[in-house]
């Protein structure tokens, strides 16, 4: 199981490296795209193991849905806030704010934000 901290350096230096949000071709926020893009909660499920179903990640045809496949690599139920506070600031938030945002969740969660100074 993932800690906080694990779970939001992750989705954090995900997110600003990958330095945009996962959109589809509409330009909604989706967990993947065709591009391969992922957003910062997707980006916790090895690419290899998912396929694009219908917007959502299917763990690679075994009936498996996105909170499932969460689940399986390390990110529990328990972390469905946290993954719901990242999900906000990557569908909410402009790029040019994710980092402070997520300066704001590491202060909020007693997290150490020193990673993000290198990003």
């Amino acid at each position: 199981m993932k800690t906080s901290q694990e779970i939001v350096e992750h989705s954090a230096r995900h997110m600003l490296k990958q330095g945009r949000p996962c959109l589809d071709d509409n330009g909604d926020c989706v967990n993947v795209n065709e591009n391969g893009e992922q957003c910062g909660i997707a980006c916790h499920i090895p690419k290899e193991n998912f396929r694009l179903f219908g917007g959502l990640l299917d763990n690679k045809g075994q009936g498996g849905t996105f909170w499932y496949s969460l689940r399986k690599f390390g990110l529990i139920e328990d972390s469905y806030e946290l993954l719901a506070q990242i999900r906000t600031i990557h569908d909410s938030h402009n790029v040019s704010e994710w980092k402070a945002e997520f300066e704001l969740l590491c202060e909020e969660l007693n997290l150490d934000p020193s990673f993000l100074k290198d990003l």
